[in-house]
């Protein structure tokens, strides 16, 4: 589907669910898996299911239990519609990271961005409890419908050394086999869902909470453990200091390890498979 075609039918719907709204200037914010997101006027994004079993009513439970209780802004759901299935809130405030800051992050903002994602999920994980998630009916987390076996024999085109390691770090991750805490899980914390002030890059906003799900507290990390090591390992030692409570490193690297196999396993995620090749290479220049 063209953008074109994609705004008509983001204007068909916004027309249809929020008439009131008059949605005058309607852009595409972003492409997402799950969502057509747009924002209009400025002011308000909308967000539109894209299938019909998306999570949407346990997203925007979530968000009513976080509201007031996180330091970062969330989105604020404010507009709601069952047909067509859409919901808006007000624009969050800040921009996606620049790739100018990701070339070579200064330490320091490495240390404080671990300090305030580490508070973001230690207050998440307070607030809503394991068994409320689990009355929510929000879903156990799962990275693959796939058994570890299964995701080794499909991974067909991945290269032999980097299947290899992914192995070896899942492996490793048995052995040790430390049980840990489970909990509800923001279960989508990657660059792609944070907002930062554009002159001190403090972060300012967490995004999308369509992933909100329950599992073990390592399994919040399994993004980071891959793309960014360092970021991962500062948020564990925040998030423990705040907390008291261990996460198995060794377990966040295994996670990392299933999504990048999942990957070349699934045809459906074939599209990000240059970035599963950079993850297992960042995890082995880690070790």
């Amino acid at each position: 589907m063209t953008s074109e075609s994609q705004l008509d039918q983001v204007r068909g719907v916004l027309t249809k669910a929020f008439p009131a709204d008059r949605c005058e200037k309607v852009v595409l914010a972003k492409d997402g898996w799950d969502n057509l997101v747009a924002i209009a006027d400025e002011r308000r994004v909308y967000r539109i299911p894209r299938r019909s079993d998306y999570p949407r009513f346990q997203e925007r439970w979530a968000l009513e239990k976080l509201r007031d209780r996180v330091t970062l802004a969330v989105p604020r759901i404010d507009r709601w519609s069952d047909d067509p299935p859409c919901m808006g809130y007000p624009l969050l405030p800040g921009i996606l990271a620049l790739p100018e800051w990701l070339a070579e992050p200064a330490p320091a903002w490495i240390d404080d961005l671990a300090r305030s994602l580490a508070e973001f999920l230690f207050q998440c994980h307070q607030t809503i409890s394991l068994n409320q998630a689990k009355t929510a009916g929000l879903r156990e987390f799962r990275l693959s419908p796939f058994s570890f076996q299964e995701l080794m024999d499909r991974a067909v085109d991945m290269n032999p050394a980097d299947k290899h390691y992914a192995e070896t770090l899942f492996r490793k991750a048995e052995e040790k086999g430390a049980s840990e805490p489970q909990s509800f899980l923001y279960g989508d914390l990657h660059l792609g869902n944070l907002l930062f002030d554009p002159v001190s890059r403090r972060v300012t906003a967490v995004l999308d909470f369509g992933n909100v799900c329950w599992g073990d507290l390592s399994m919040e990390l399994y993004d980071l453990a891959g793309f960014w090591p360092k970021l991962c390992d500062a948020i564990v030692h925040e998030y423990e200091r705040l907390s008291g409570i261990r996460i198995n490193r060794a377990q966040a690297r295994r996670h990392a390890a299933i999504f990048c196999l999942s990957v070349f396993a699934e045809e459906k995620l074939s599209f990000m498979r240059p970035s599963a090749i950079k993850r297992i290479r960042k995890l082995m220049e880690s070790e």
